[in-house]
């Protein structure tokens, strides 16, 4: 159909004015902002906090030592860079976090809709409007620290664009700023690691060959690929992340990803009951059925390639790039995300263009030759846009807060091991102890092997004072995952607290040779080191929890104590009121502050500080902290009797 009547344009390549293309991109962005009005002032979500939050990028001088490997748990340097821009503009508020993903996201879909059209395909608006509104995408759009997803993609979908040009036109700083695009999107995640298949399948598909050309053309991106692959496992191996999420062999995986392939095709097809965790596969029921999926996609690759001279050609090209685009996560190299399911929406964000791709071809093809009027063209594509639109704006609500969405997500999955440890996570922060070890124990009843879940309930085990119980639980994690710094560093806290430092010392050690960066480690070992009487190598490692995380109260209140310990009133004091701007409720550093005053002779603003301490502390802890404080004042008040020559008549 070459017409351009309204709402063709939607479907038939080329029917539209440059200024309806406009009008119909600018409308495609609005709807991505609306649809994705629900997360607009959703909060942080589960490892928002280690991918932002106590990310080293927003520490003094983190914004170059970022580029630097093993500097973080994950080598996104472009991502952490962007994160920081967003915090100089608008800090922590979670708002402009999530409209950058957004932006990022109605972006990509633009540019799919140009790359699309440079490869002359059939449909190449409704393909990028099916991916602009598919509820698969909220996933990777509304959660935060899908940044590196979104962002990665824009990238790599403006690297693809310039590619093309320079293949077409031969413009070679085309083909540089392809390159640097193509290098600044695997800075921003690994997930496009496997684009110059994808480019190479093109060539075949437009060329009916892949020649010497083809092949020196893509070689600088399977070079810069490889040295990411490189860098990647070292950093993988810094951070300790190489923990075995997997135990089955290269069959086992090889049946579970061509499941996997079916799975997320389905999903885009059908995408009822979306979850932010789908139900774990139990690997242990892997059988000869598990297989039939991955041959039939091997029966199909052979069937096309039997007919590569007509229907063919397309289809395996198209099957190739989405397999392609899907292979860093089918399972073949371990993702820590596995430890709780096999496959997630997110994983799919860049390979879902793919069959937007085919669906918006086959509509068009089949309206050109149908001559359908362009009123039931309309209504159609109307309504399966509507449809998209309102599940997405459904499935956005889930990133409200963190309970808000492991609520929903158990509701769909209710063993879902992860929902139970996260919600113990954040009822924990709340202080509800109890009710958060009853969590962490749901929990291990839904998946006894989960190592975090451990951890996590010997902290909470701890807070309720059950130290034995919470060793027992750090040594559970340890014997799970061997290299899983947080248990060393809550084991070595559980016999700190026992009484036992000397032999927890061991423990903070081991947990730093695994994680460096940790700072609640350095926090800790310092602690314990200023009880050894270790001063010295207590403030090297108070002062690097400091470096890491400037905002952390607890290693500037650990800092006091040891300067005051070593007589150094005024350097004390000085950390002590850093505790206090930074948590101005903090209890324990007001009253550290009180004495160190008081210790140096300011009496008056010891009173003072002793007085907010009493404000400041609950209803049944005051007693106990006035007892305090009147000793502390007894002692205050000789100390100055006899500074002035008077008797000391109370005692």
């Amino acid at each position: 159909m070459n017409d351009a009547s309204p709402g063709s344009e939607w479907i038939a390549p080329g029917s539209a004015t440059p200024v309806q293309r406009g009008w119909l991109a600018a409308g495609l962005v609005v709807a991505v902002f609306l649809a994705y009005q629900p997360a607009w002032h959703g909060g942080f979500v589960w490892d928002d906090n280690l991918h932002l939050l106590n990310n080293p990028v927003l520490a003094p001088g983190g914004v170059f030592r970022i580029w630097l490997p093993g500097t973080h748990v994950n080598y996104w340097p472009a991502t952490s860079t962007v994160y920081w821009l967003e915090y100089q503009l608008w800090g922590l508020s979670p708002t402009g976090f999530h409209l950058v993903n957004i932006g990022l996201h109605a972006l990509s879909a633009i540019l799919v809709w140009r790359v699309l059209a440079s490869l002359n395909l059939p449909g190449a608006p409704l393909a990028a409007a099916l991916f602009a509104l598919h509820p698969v995408n909220v996933e990777s759009v509304a959660w935060i620290t899908q940044l590196k997803n979104v962002f990665s993609l824009a990238l790599t979908l403006a690297s693809v664009l310039l590619y093309l040009r320079h293949e077409r036109h031969g413009n070679r700083g085309a083909y540089i700023a392809a390159i640097a695009m193509f290098t600044l999107a695997t800075l921003a995640k690994g997930m496009t690691l496997t684009l110059p298949v994808v480019l190479l399948a093109l060539a075949w598909w437009q060329r009916g060959r892949i020649d010497r050309r083809d092949l020196l053309r893509v070689m600088p991106l399977v070079l810069i690929g490889l040295a990411m692959v490189g860098i990647e496992v070292f950093q993988q191996h810094l951070a300790a992340a190489d923990d075995v999420v997997r135990h089955d062999g290269f069959l086992s995986r090889a049946a579970v990803a061509g499941c996997a392939v079916w799975f997320y095709l389905w999903k885009l097809i059908w995408p009822a009951n979306l979850m932010f965790v789908y139900p774990r596969w139990d690997l242990n029921a892997v059988n000869a059925w598990w297989f039939l999926p991955g041959l039939a996609l091997v029966g199909l690759v052979v069937a096309a390639w039997t007919r590569r001279s007509s229907w063919g050609r397309p289809f395996l090209m198209l099957l190739v790039c989405y397999v392609t685009l899907l292979l860093p996560i089918l399972g073949f190299v371990n993702v820590y995300f596995m430890e709780y399911s096999l496959v997630a929406d997110h994983w799919q964000y860049a390979a879902m263009i793919v069959p937007c791709a085919v669906l918006a071809g086959i509509a068009t093809t089949f309206w050109q030759r149908r001559r359908w009027n362009v009123a039931a063209g309309r209504a159609l594509i109307a309504m399966l846009l509507a449809t998209l639109f309102a599940l997405t704006w459904q499935q956005s609500r889930m990133y409200a807060d963190g309970e808000t969405l492991f609520r929903m997500t158990l509701e769909r999955n209710p063993r879902c091991a992860m929902a139970y440890n996260n919600l113990g996570n954040q009822w924990a922060a709340e202080g509800r102890v109890e009710e958060a070890i009853a969590l962490y124990r749901k929990a291990l009843d839904a998946q006894p092997d989960l190592a975090v879940a451990h951890s996590n309930l010997g902290g909470a085990l701890i807070r309720a004072g059950r130290l034995r119980d919470a060793a027992e639980q750090f040594r559970a994690a340890i014997g799970l995952r061997p290299r899983f710094a947080p248990a060393y560093l809550g084991l070595a806290n559980a016999l700190a607290a026992e009484g036992r430092v000397a032999e927890a010392v061991r423990y903070f050690e081991k947990a730093l040779a695994i994680w460096l960066d940790y700072p609640e480690a350095h926090n800790n070992f310092g602690d314990a080191l200023t009880k050894l009487g270790r001063t010295q190598e207590a403030l090297r490692h108070l002062d690097r929890a400091i470096a890491l995380r400037p905002d952390y109260a607890e290693a500037h209140l650990n800092l006091g104590n040891v300067w005051a310990a070593e007589g150094r009133l005024d350097r004390a004091a000085a950390e002590f009121r850093n505790a206090l701007e930074l948590r101005p409720a903090y209890v324990e550093a007001q009253c550290n502050l009180a004495s160190v005053l008081a210790s140096s002779g300011r009496f008056d603003e010891a009173l003072v500080a002793a007085r907010r301490a009493l404000q400041l502390a609950s209803e049944q802890n005051r007693t106990a902290l006035a007892n305090v404080l009147r000793a502390k004042a007894a002692e205050y008040e000789a100390m100055s009797r006899k500074s002035l020559g008077r008797p000391d008549r109370g005692r």
